[in-house]
């Protein structure tokens, strides 16, 4: 899976992001942003985007 990331994560990361279980999450996330239910935070330092997943 091609992830945009800057180069010394992807670097240190590149395994994880062929696995299985990094693409359940990927669509996992992506489902729930279309829902509303998960939003992407703000970037505020070097570390990659993170989402927060919305509980009602």
């Amino acid at each position: 899976m091609e992830v945009k990331i800057e180069s010394s994560w992807k670097d240190k990361l590149h395994v994880e992001f062929e696995q299985d279980y990094f693409a359940q999450l990927t669509s996992f996330i992506k489902r729930n942003i279309k829902k509303g239910r998960c939003t992407r935070r703000r970037r505020i330092s070097s570390a990659p985007s993170t989402f927060v997943l919305l509980v009602r």
